[in-house]
C-alpha cells in the first residue's frame, strides 16, 4: 500500500465517526479544493424533498471554474424508502443524483444517513438517449462505493486513490485539470468488472493451491471438485455473515480464526476441528454445545455456533468427497487458509446481487456464479469449460432478456392491445417511470388480470449452470409481484414474497450437478437480503425453501430411462396403471405448492413426494424388464429348431438375424437392471422433465410460461453424452458420440413427430451444434401462448445446419425478434458471436401454417450497448415498425414470415435451403437495400455463372486462431485478437 493509499485508508476509517469533517479531509488528501455551496430544493418534487435531510451542498470542486466537477453532499432522510443498499437508500440516491445532474453534469455525489455512520460515493453514468423528436430519454447506472462500520476498506482504498487529481493537474499545460479528464477517471474508479477481476486472479491463485494440496488425496476431478465446494462454502459464509448470523459478528470467520491462534490450538486443525463444525454440525441444526469432544472451543464461540441458522440443503451436508479426502488422510493446512481468509477478508462483499442499472463496487453473489463458470477444469490438461461450452452471460443482457420474455408472456395472456402498456410497466425502473405505468395500467384495470398472470407465471432455464437467469427472473418479477401487490391493497414481506416467487416460479436444470447447487446459493442469497428474522427463529426453522423439485442436475435433452424414452408425447408407452400414478403425483406436488411455510407437515409431504418419484421410476423400469422379458423369451423360443414337415430341423428364419436382435434385448435388458439397482440404494434419479416437473406438463397449459437461457456452445464433432465417464478408449468414445447424436435426434422427432423425422420435409443435420437440439428441444417446454428467449451463437442465421431450424420457425412458429449489437460483444472472453431470440412456441404440423407465416418478424441491430437499451420506448418503437427504420440506437428490418420463406427457396428443388439472416437483415447496411431494390431482377445468382467451391483445408487452426495469452505485447510489438 503506498503512502497516499495508507492516508486514504485512515481517513475511510474515521469516516463514520468524524462524517463530513473526514470526509472534507479526504477531498482536500484527492487535492479537491474545498466549497460549501447549498443547493436550492426546488427542482425536486415534493417525494425527493421528503428523501432530503435538509439542503445538499457542494462540498468541493475542482477545474476550470466555466467546467467544474463538483463533489456534492446529500443527506437522506429516514423517510427515504428502505431496501437494498440499507440503512441508505439506492432509491433515493438514484433519483436525487438524477435530478441534480441535470444542472451538474459533472460531480461525484456523497450520500450518508443524519448521523453521518453510513456513507456512499456515488458515480451516476449517463445512458441517455435522444429520440427521433429530440427528446431525452433519461437512463443511468449507479455506481457506489461504501464506507461503514462493518465495510472492509481495501478494495475502497484503492479505488478512491484513482480519484486524487493531483496526477490531471501535473499533466496538464496550465496546471488545471479538466472535467472530462476527472469523469474517465471515476469511470475507470467505479468499474465493477476491475474489482470482479482482481478478485477472481485472487480467489485462482488460492484455488490452484487448494487444488494442488488436494491431489494428493484424490484424483484430479475430485480435488478440483473438493477445492471448489471448500472454497465456495467459505465464500458464501462471508455473505451470511454479513447478515451478523454467525456470532452477532459480521467477521465472524476473522474472529473463529483469530481464537484458534490465541488458544494454541495443534497445528493444522482449523480445518478438520473448527471449520468442519462449524459447516456439518452448527448450519444443519446438529451442533451440541455440551459435547465432551467440543469443548476445546472457547465458551464465545461454542454459543455462537450454538445460535448459528439452520442452512438446509446440500452445500454443508457431509458428502462422498468429503469422506473420501478425510478417509485418505486429508487435512486442509492451515497455511492454506490464512491465504484464503486473507483473501476474503480484503475484500467487500456485499449480499444484495447488483442489477444492470445499480452497482457496488463490492463483490456480490453473482461472484458465485463467475467462480463456477470460469472453474469449470477438471484437471490442468483438460479445459471441460471450453468442451462443455460454458460462458457467463452478462447480467445487462440477462436483464434484457428477461425483460423481452416477460413483456411477450403477459401481453399474450392480458391482449396484444395492451402490449405497450406492458412494455411501459415492465421496462419503467425509475420510481416516476413506474408511477406513470403503474398509473396507466390502473386506468385500464389491467391489475387484477396482471397480478393473476404474475402469481401463476413459471420459468425455466434448461440449461441454468449457475443460475443467472433465474437470479435475474427473479429480480423482475419481484419488482412487478411487489408493485402489483400495492396496487391492489396487499403489503406482504418482501422476503414472503420472494419465497412465493421462488417456491413456484422458478425451475431450472442443468447437466452438473455443481451448477445446480451454485443457483440454489444465489437464490437464497437473494431471499435472506430481506430476512431480518430473529436468531432464536433462525435456528430451529429451516432459513432456506428446499429447492429439490425446482433445481434438477440431469441431460435437458435426452429422455432415456433404462431404455424407455420418456419424452413427453412418448406417455402412451406406458401403462395405464403408471399413468395414474403420474396423475396422483401431480395432485401431491400442487398441493405442496400450495401450502404456506415450512412446518414439519409440509416437510413430510416434501419427502413422500421424493419418495413417491422414486418408487414411480422404479415401478417404470420394472415395467420395462417385463417387456424385454417378453421380448427375449419369442427371441428364445424363435431360436429353438423345429421340424418341417420332412423331418428337417431348422430356425424358423434367420438364425444370425435373431442372434443379434436377442443379444441386443439382453443388452437393454442389463442397463435396465443397472438403472433399477441404482435407483433402488438412492442413487440420483435420472431426470425427466413429464415426472420432475409433472405439475406443469400434465395440467392444461403443457408447459412452462417462459423458457429463457444461454444453452452450452459444443460443436458437433465434440458432442458426447455428458453424463458418461470422460475416460474412454477413442474408439468407445466416437461410438459413444454417434449413438447420443442419434439420441438427440430422436429427442426431437418424439417431440416434433410431424414436422421432423423419416419421411418429413425437415431434419436435423448431423452437423449441427449442440445449441441446436436445444432449441427444438426448448421450444416444446413451452405452453401455447408462453415466450422462448435464448442467447446463443448467431452461426444458426447464416450456415447451412441452421436452414432446418429457420424453416421450422417460419413455418410452424412465430419470429419476435432477432437482436444483435453491433458495438459490445456479449461474451468479450470467447471467441463466440451471438444473437438474442425470442420466439413463440411453434406447432406441430406436416405442412407451413398461414397464420405462422402471415406474423412478421423483426431484426434489430442495436447500435449502442444494451445498457442504454433498458428502457421501453426503444422496444415499443421496434414493435411499431413495419418498414425498415434507423433509430439512434438500433436499425429494426421487419419481414413478414412468408417473405422470409420466399427469400430461402431454392427456385430448382422448390424446398427451403436457408437464409443469411445475420449478414442480409441485420449487419447489412442499407445501401445493400438501396442497391437489391434498384437491380430488381437484373441480379443473377454466383452459383448460375460460376462454379463455387470450397477452399484448400489446412486443418492448421492454431496457425490462423490465436491462443490468448492474457497478457500485453511487449515494446515494438502488436498485440493481436482473433
Amino acid at each position: 500500500m503506498d503512502p497516499l493509499q495508507s492516508r486514504i485508508q485512515h481517513l475511510l476509517e474515521r469516516l463514520p465517526k468524524q462524517g463530513l469533517r473526514a470526509a472534507r479531509e479526504l477531498l482536500a488528501q484527492l487535492n479537491y479544493s474545498y466549497a460549501n455551496e447549498p443547493l436550492p430544493l426546488a427542482p425536486f418534487i415534493q417525494r425527493e424533498e421528503q428523501w432530503l435531510h435538509g439542503a445538499p451542498r457542494i462540498v468541493a470542486q475542482v477545474g476550470d471554474h466555466g467546467d467544474p466537477f463538483e463533489v456534492i453532499h446529500a443527506t437522506l432522510s429516514p423517510e427515504a424508502p428502505q431496501g437494498r443498499g440499507f440503512p441508505l437508500s439506492i432509491t433515493a440516491e438514484r433519483a436525487i443524483a438524477q435530478r441534480l445532474l441535470q444542472d451538474h453534469p459533472n460531480a461525484l455525489f456523497l450520500f450518508s444517513d443524519v448521523e453521518q455512520t453510513h456513507w456512499h460515493l456515488a458515480n451516476l453514468r449517463d445512458l441517455s438517449q435522444t429520440g427521433p423528436g429530440g427528446e431525452r430519454r433519461l437512463r443511468s447506472a449507479l455506481r457506489r462505493i461504501a464506507i461503514g462500520p462493518n465495510e472492509r476498506l481495501r478494495t475502497a482504498t484503492e479505488r478512491i486513490a484513482m480519484l486524487d487529481v493531483g496526477p490531471l493537474a501535473q499533466s496538464s499545460a496550465d496546471g488545471v485539470p479538466r472535467a472530462a479528464d476527472i469523469r474517465a477517471a471515476h469511470e475507470e474508479a467505479f468499474d465493477v468488472s476491475r474489482v470482479t477481476k482482481a478478485f477472481f486472479d485472487d480467489y485462482l491463485a488460492r484455488f490452484d493451491a487448494l487444488r494442488g494440496h488436494v491431489s494428493a488425496y484424490l484424483p484430479p476431478a475430485g480435488a478440483h471438485d473438493y477445492a471448489q465446494q471448500y472454497l465456495n462454502r467459505l465464500m458464501f459464509l462471508c455473505f451470511v455473515q454479513r447478515k451478523g448470523w454467525l456470532g452477532g459478528n459480521p467477521q465472524f470467520l476473522s474472529i473463529l480464526w483469530r481464537e484458534y491462534r490465541r488458544t494454541g490450538q495443534p497445528a493444522d486443525t482449523f480445518g478438520s476441528h473448527w471449520l468442519d463444525v462449524l459447516f456439518f454440525e452448527a448450519l444443519n441444526n446438529g451442533y451440541v454445545a455440551g459435547r465432551s469432544d467440543r469443548q476445546y472451543l472457547p465458551p464465545t464461540i461454542r454459543t455462537a455456533l450454538t445460535m448459528a441458522p439452520y442452512l438446509n440443503g446440500g452445500l454443508f451436508h457431509r458428502n462422498s468427497l468429503d469422506r473420501e479426502y478425510a478417509d485418505a488422510g486429508g487435512q486442509v493446512p492451515d497455511s492454506l487458509l490464512r491465504n484464503i481468509l486473507d483473501l476474503l477478508e480484503a475484500y467487500n462483499f456485499t449480499i444484495a446481487e447488483d442489477t444492470p442499472l445499480d452497482q457496488e463496487v463490492a463483490v456480490d453473489p453473482e461472484m458465485l456464479g463467475h467462480v463456477y463458470e470460469s472453474l469449470v477444469n477438471v484437471s490442468d490438461e483438460i479445459d471441460e469449460r471450453g468442451e462443455a461450452g460454458i460462458f457467463y452471460t452478462p447480467r445487462v443482457e440477462i436483464d434484457l432478456m428477461c425483460r423481452l420474455a416477460v413483456v411477450r408472456r403477459l401481453t399474450n395472456a392480458l391482449g396484444k392491445e395492451h402490449h405497450g402498456r406492458l412494455t411501459e410497466a415492465v421496462f419503467a425502473l425509475d420510481p416516476e417511470e413506474q408511477e406513470e405505468a403503474d398509473a396507466g395500467l390502473c386506468a385500464h384495470n389491467l391489475w387484477p388480470a396482471l397480478n393473476d398472470a404474475l402469481e401463476h407465471l413459471t420459468v425455466c432455464d434448461p440449461a441454468c449452470g449457475s443460475g443467472s437467469f433465474l437470479v435475474g427472473m427473479l429480480h423482475v418479477l419481484d419488482d412487478l409481484q411487489g408493485r402489483a401487490d400495492a396496487q391492489l391493497g396487499r403489503n406482504p414481506r418482501p422476503y414472503e414474497r420472494k419465497q412465493r416467487i421462488i417456491e413456484r416460479s422458478l425451475y431450472g436444470v442443468d447437466v452438473k450437478a455443481w451448477a445446480v447447487r451454485v443457483a440454489e446459493l444465489r437464490l437464497w442469497l437473494y431471499l435472506v437480503v430481506e430476512n431480518d428474522a430473529p436468531l432464536e427463529e433462525l435456528q430451529t426453522r429451516p432459513l432456506l425453501p428446499s429447492l429439490d423439485f425446482k433445481l434438477r442436475a440431469g441431460d435437458s435433452l435426452v429422455q432415456r430411462v433404462a431404455g424407455v424414452d420418456l419424452a413427453h408425447r412418448t406417455g402412451n408407452s406406458l401403462s395405464p396403471a403408471l399413468k395414474g400414478r403420474i396423475t396422483s403425483l401431480q395432485k401431491e406436488k400442487n398441493r405442496y405448492f400450495q401450502e404456506a411455510g415450512s412446518g414439519a407437515g409440509r416437510d413430510a409431504r416434501r419427502k413422500r413426494i421424493a419418495s413417491d418419484t422414486r418408487d414411480l421410476f422404479i415401478a417404470i423400469i420394472q415395467e420395462r424388464l417385463s417387456a424385454l422379458d417378453q421380448q427375449l423369451r419369442q427371441v428364445q423360443t424363435d431360436l429353438i429348431p423345429r421340424a418341417n414337415i420332412l423331418g428337417e430341423r431348422s430356425v424358423a428364419g434367420n438364425a444370425a438375424t435373431l442372434e443379434r436382435q436377442r443379444a441386443s434385448l439382453q443388452a437393454q435388458r442389463d442397463q435396465a437392471e443397472a438403472a433399477l439397482r441404482a435407483v433402488r440404494t438412492d442413487g440420483e434419479l435420472p431426470f425427466v422433465w413429464d415426472l420432475d416437473f409433472v405439475e406443469i406438463f400434465s395440467g392444461d397449459a403443457h408447459g412452462f410460461d417462459v423458457v429463457i437461457g444461454n444453452p452450452p456452445y459444443v460443436r458437433q464433432e465434440a458432442i458426447d453424452d455428458p453424463l458418461a465417464p470422460r475416460d474412454v478408449a477413442a474408439r468407445a468414445l466416437n461410438a459413444r458420440k454417434k449413438a447420443y447424436k442419434d439420441d438427440l435426434s430422436d429427442a426431437v422427432e418424439a417431440r416434433w413427430p410431424r414436422s421432423f423425422g423419416p419421411g418429413r420435409r425437415m431434419s436435423v443435420g448431423k452437423r449441427s451444434d449442440l445449441y441446436i437440439y436445444f432449441y427444438l428441444v426448448g421450444l416444446d417446454l413451452v405452453r401455447e401462448d408462453g415466450a422462448f428467449c435464448f442467447i446463443t451463437s448467431n452461426a444458426w442465421l447464416d450456415v447451412d445446419y441452421g436452414s432446418a431450424l429457420q424453416e421450422f420457425l417460419l413455418t410452424r412458429g412465430r419470429v419476435h425478434l432477432v437482436i444483435d449489437n453491433q458495438v459490445k460483444r456479449s461474451f468479450a472472453s470467447a471467441d463466440v458471436n451471438t444473437v438474442i431470440a425470442l420466439l413463440g412456441k411453434p406447432v406441430d404440423a406436416a405442412a407451413a401454417r398461414a397464420e405462422n407465416l402471415d406474423h412478421r418478424a423483426r431484426f434489430v441491430m442495436c447500435q449502442a450497448p444494451f445498457e442504454a437499451l433498458l428502457h421501453p420506448i426503444p422496444w415499443m418503437e421496434v414493435a411499431a415498425a413495419h418498414e425498415r427504420e434507423a433509430r439512434p440506437e438500433f436499425r429494426v428490418f421487419p419481414a413478414r414470415q412468408r417473405w422470409l420463406l420466399d427469400q430461402g427457396m431454392n427456385p430448382d428443388t422448390q424446398r427451403y435451403a436457408g437464409d443469411k439472416w445475420g449478414g442480409k437483415y441485420l449487419r447489412a447496411p442499407d445501401i445493400y437495400w438501396t442497391i437489391m431494390e434498384k437491380a430488381g431482377d437484373k441480379l443473377v445468382r454466383l452459383g448460375d455463372i460460376a462454379e463455387v467451391r470450397r477452399g484448400i483445408t489446412t486443418g492448421a487452426n492454431d496457425f490462423f486462431h490465436l491462443e490468448p495469452t492474457g497478457q500485453l505485447a511487449g515494446q515494438g510489438l502488436l498485440h493481436v485478437r482473433n
